[in-house]
């Protein structure tokens, strides 16, 4: 499942896989450029997720 995001990640151009080293294979991922625009877009998103919850706690 993990595997199948990252893949979907690195298509979509929003991180980089690169080879650590081989037998077995080992990949370290980091954001791109391009990934990084998505920050603002997630923090407000992060935000409305915690408001979201302390509305729902709070109507109880």
């Amino acid at each position: 499942m993990l595997s199948n995001e990252l893949k979907d990640l690195e298509l979509n151009k929003f991180v980089k896989r690169s080879l650590i080293s081989e037998n077995p294979d080992i990949y370290e991922y980091e954001i791109t450029e391009y990934g990084d625009t998505l920050k603002e877009v997630l923090m407000a998103l992060g935000a409305w997720g915690r408001m979201h919850r302390d509305t729902l706690i709070n109507d109880k």
